[in-house]
């Protein structure tokens, strides 16, 4: 009889010891395959909203500014776009940035003027593009505004009223105009909004009193994993004259976060692997140990012990194919209703949002549905609920056939 037959029916003579084994390995794969996806969904969802509030994926400064803070110095935008290689998903935004004072009759706050073409802020900032009242600027419009709903609260000021927005220009002399908001933007993040003003980029220029340039130009990415490698293209082709750097190295509190979690991810990945292992040897040690007698039986009449050996492995085989069953039956439907309903849910007690050093995460945790990602688990599984075989498999072979029939 063939090895991966006999292997078969030796299972299922003892059922509850079978259903035991395949449990501890399924239910194992169950768990990695939730853990999985709930960790993969909290990253996913704090890298869209990171990818939202238009910090871009590759931010393009003029050099020097960002460490000085000096808004003296810029570039002509239009040189730097025209270099960018736009379209397939790719998009930028040209600013026009400065510190300001918004002030109205009800107090002045602190923000970040962001003067910008508001169809191609749009197309990088979710903020631009959400206007959760009023509307959004025009093109032309040299007089409007748009605050962050945050910040609009704080000042108690909404669509159609008046704010003073004064800055200090490259030359140190102070520029203020009135400016009338015509809108006010949402966006992914709470924080943002309490310090952000929009304005075109002809009306932040002509406050400023600078000429065709701009600060800053971000770009989108449709794959922002590709954010390291077109930084590094970008500065080669670009040149000294400005500054190419990642999202990563613009925000490195995000890298920080992502590398924190991947660490801490397969950290508690590789202990649920242990202790899945671990429960799998002692069910299949104590299964050989039980059936020593039958074993012995076997060498005793003619059995080679490495086919004995082989049986073991064999059975080990048939338990990891019906465990591995076991947790995609399981887990994939878990992870497919969690993706599109959530999984967990702490909106009751944090709110919708959860932010932490400007990363928000949202509070109902989705899971993410990755077939691909399922089967790599799967095939760990597998290979561990195979190779964890091994030693009874050993212990099988150093048998001696006068000494195992005698074992009660």
């Amino acid at each position: 009889m063939k090895a991966p037959l006999l292997a078969w029916r030796s299972l299922w003579r003892h059922p509850r010891r079978t259903v035991f084994c395949v449990a501890a390995s399924g239910l194992g794969l169950f768990f990695a395959l939730v853990y999985i996806g709930l960790t993969d969904g909290m990253v996913k969802d704090a890298s869209d909203r990171v990818d939202r509030t238009g910090l871009g994926h590759v931010v393009i400064e003029a050099t020097g500014f960002k460490d000085e803070q000096d808004i003296g110095k810029t570039f002509s935008p239009s040189q730097v776009l025209e270099r960018l290689e736009l379209g397939a998903g790719r998009k930028a935004s040209a600013r026009v940035l400065s510190p300001a004072l918004v002030a109205t009759a009800w107090g002045t706050r602190g923000v970040e003027l962001l003067g910008v073409d508001p169809v191609a802020e749009a197309g990088v900032s979710e903020a631009a593009r959400t206007i959760v009242a009023g509307q959004a600027l025009a093109p032309d419009d040299v007089r409007g505004i748009v605050l962050g709903r945050e910040l609009a609260k704080k000042l108690k000021v909404g669509p159609g009223g008046k704010v003073r927005v004064t800055v200090q220009r490259p030359d140190g002399e102070l520029g203020a105009e009135l400016f009338r908001v015509r809108g006010l933007a949402g966006g992914p993040s709470a924080t943002m909004g309490g310090r952000v003003a929009y304005v075109t980029s002809a009306a932040a220029r002509q406050l400023l009193g600078l000429g065709e340039v701009a600060h800053q130009v971000v770009l989108f990415l449709p794959d922002g994993a590709q954010a390291d490698e077109v930084a590094a293209s970008l500065r080669a082709r670009l040149g000294p004259a400005v500054e190419v750097r990642s999202l990563g190295e613009f925000l490195p509190v995000w890298r920080k976060l992502t590398t924190l979690l991947d660490v801490f991810i397969y950290a508690v990945i590789v202990v649920l692997y242990v202790l899945v292992g671990l429960g799998i040897l002692n069910v299949m040690l104590m299964s050989v140990l039980e059936r020593t007698q039958e074993f012995g039986v076997m060498l005793a009449i003619g059995t080679r012990p490495a086919q004995v050996v082989r049986q073991v492995l064999f059975e080990g085989m048939w338990i990891a194919c019906i465990a591995v069953v076991l947790g995609l039956a399981l887990g994939l439907p878990v992870n497919a209703w969690g993706a599109q309903h959530g999984l967990m849910d702490y909106r009751a007690e944090f709110g919708e949002v959860y932010e932490m050093s400007g990363v928000a995460m949202s509070m109902q945790i989705k899971t993410v549905f990755s077939l691909a990602r399922a089967l790599e688990t799967s095939a760990v599984v597998w290979l561990l609920t195979v190779l964890v075989g091994v030693y009874p498999a050993w212990r099988v072979s150093r048998l001696e056939p006068s000494a195992a029939l005698r074992k009660s």
